[in-house]
């Protein structure tokens, strides 16, 4: 049914719109119980609730979604996206978009703790909610204002507040909660934020802003580029000064270094080694007595794992979860993970289930047209990290392969019956040079029968731009030899 609304407040700068309606004397008016979000916990359930395309009106139900606390920090006008709020937030893995602002978010009994915003940190790109104690006062005085106008007498308490949440909605959901809090726990003193202070970028992250007659385009320019003013997260490896993070975070030109450690304590730093394959560095910083991280390399896919963060400031513990997609990635060094990954916690540890860290994630782009994170990512595995950390030690710098390129796109659901369908050829590119083009099929390259796309890639990569390749290709019903000189790609 429909009711009609009186605007009682509206308040930009803490995004809160309050609404007065008169209930039917016939219906009992539904409302959410209201949670203190303070007692609230982080990797806590919680959920998001919104009416996207209009789903009351015509399915008459709402969308929900359910995650995690991720995190609760302020919002400062350099970390935030869209600077209206700035203040605290409580962020949350649960699906948000446009539909949703304004909607609640809601803990894992369905007691209201937040308000959605659009906001968004730079740093971590997830969901954020203005907690309720923000708005509680400027409602509850909207509320008075508003009877006391209409001369209405006004209830003993106008709103009540419970400290705890109710029974829970989603066991299931409660029970991987609870597992990744105290996973989280175990390792929260050995994940650390570092202040970086760049002077020059390294060019591969520079932001690329891409032009279009749309505003989309100009977003993913902003979602793309390195995000200013936030911290960055390592992890320590080692008790006596050792921090391992990824050389993402430490790319480029640095003026100066800073480890904050989980108690606030800042440290100077230094860049002792680095690996640009692997996506890893290693600092030192002077002290003892560090907490350093458990090593746990047994891990299978499908098994729980969380990726901690220090970021977007340094005070605040953030917390992703999900499972192993894969092991063994890049020649048995990497792990594939689900977890919301980000520049924000890229560096810090993927940790399993029991406490152990399992990885150190790495691999972040600012150049993907998924922006930060795909839905999976990258971890370098603890099988292979002792050795990697011992060769850096002792100041090994190792700078990324040159990476070959053909220059086709082939298409991979493609129906035929042999080799790859060339789905587009880059222009200039050595394929295009070397004749290849679009609709063409790929049969062989140096004579090895091709079955579909990842197989050609995979060849390709194990070589090195300036090899030459031969192809044979099929064109309509004939069949030719040509030969390419591989590219580098940029």
């Amino acid at each position: 049914f429909k009711l009609k609304g009186t605007l009682v407040k509206a308040d930009e700068k803490i995004e809160l719109a309050l609404v007065r309606v008169e209930p039917p004397k016939d219906k009992l008016f539904p409302f959410f119980a209201i949670r203190d979000s303070r007692t609230t916990k982080l990797g806590e359930v919680v959920m998001t609730v919104s009416n996207s395309f209009q789903l009351a009106r015509s399915a008459g139900e709402l969308s929900v979604s359910v995650g995690l606390l991720s995190g609760r920090y302020k919002l400062t006008r350099k970390l935030a996206q869209q600077p209206v709020y700035i203040g605290e937030v409580i962020e949350t893995t649960a699906a948000t978009n446009p539909g949703s602002d304004g909607g609640p978010l809601l803990d894992g009994s369905g007691r209201l703790t937040g308000v959605l915003s659009l906001n968004v940190s730079n740093a971590r790109w997830l969901g954020v909610a203005v907690p309720i104690e923000v708005m509680l006062p400027h409602i509850e005085k909207a509320m008075q204002d508003d009877l006391d106008k209409r001369k209405v007498a006004a209830p003993a308490e106008l709103l009540t507040i419970a400290a705890a949440p109710g029974r829970p909605m989603f066991p299931q959901w409660e029970a991987r909660s609870a597992k990744s809090q105290a996973a989280a726990a175990k390792v929260a003193r050995s994940v650390v934020a570092i202040k970086v202070n760049r002077t020059k970028d390294d060019p591969r992250f520079v932001r690329r802003v891409r032009i279009g007659r749309t505003g989309r385009a100009r977003l993913l320019g902003e979602i793309f580029k390195r995000p200013k003013g936030a911290t960055v997260t390592g992890v320590i490896v080692g008790a006596d000064g050792w921090v391992a993070t990824s050389y993402f975070n430490i790319a480029g030109t640095l003026k100066s270094l800073k480890v904050v450690l989980s108690g606030g304590k800042e440290l100077p730093a230094k860049v002792v080694g680095w690996d640009q394959e692997r996506d890893l560095a290693l600092l030192k910083v002077e002290a003892t007595d560090l907490p350093a991280v458990k090593l746990q390399s047994d891990i299978s896919v499908g098994q729980g794992v969380c990726v901690l963060g220090r970021s977007p400031t340094y005070d605040s513990l953030t917390l992703t979860s999900g499972v192993i997609s894969a092991v063994g990635r890049a020649d048995n060094s990497m792990l594939q993970f689900d977890a919301k990954s980000n520049v924000g916690n890229a560096g810090g540890p993927l940790v399993s289930l029991d406490g152990g860290c399992v990885g150190i994630v790495g691999g972040v782009t600012v150049n993907s047209r998924h922006g930060q994170n795909s839905g999976i990512a990258f971890a370098n595995w603890a099988a292979a990290l002792p050795k990697a950390i011992e060769s850096l030690k002792k100041g090994t710098k190792i700078k990324r392969r040159p990476r070959p390129m053909l220059g086709i796109v082939g298409a991979p659901g493609a129906v035929d019956l042999r080799g790859v369908l060339v789905a587009r050829v880059a222009p200039n590119s050595p394929a295009a040079k070397a004749g290849v083009k679009r609709n063409d099929s790929i049969l062989t390259i140096n004579g090895i029968e091709l079955e579909g796309v990842a197989q050609l890639v995979n060849i390709i990569r194990k070589m090195k731009p300036g090899d030459k390749v031969k192809l044979t290709i099929r064109r309509r019903a004939r069949e030719m030899e040509l030969e390419a000189t591989l590219g580098e790609r940029k």
